[in-house]
């Protein structure tokens, strides 16, 4: 039987949106991004940050949680058109 993918929902569509402009606004790059996660004990690879941000890999609640520790955010804000800084 073959496996049929399911399309991104438009949560997971924001959350990559706010995430890249997030990232943009503070002026980092998607390697500064990861290594960000990696000092705060999460660990996603540079390619996984660009999967991320472009809707090819599946955000988890993992992800929200180190996401929103770099950003210094709530996880909730992640996925808000308009996030709030803690």
């Amino acid at each position: 039987m073959t496996k049929t993918a399911r399309p991104w929902g438009e949560l997971t569509r924001q959350v990559a949106r706010t995430v890249r402009h997030q990232r943009e606004q503070r002026g980092w790059t998607t390697d500064t991004l990861s290594q960000r996660l990696t000092d705060v004990g999460y660990s996603l690879a540079q390619s996984g940050v660009v999967r991320l941000e472009s809707g090819g890999r599946r955000i988890t609640t993992d992800d929200l949680e180190a996401l929103a520790a770099v950003f210094a955010m709530r996880p909730a804000d992640l996925l808000s058109r308009t996030p709030e800084r803690n």
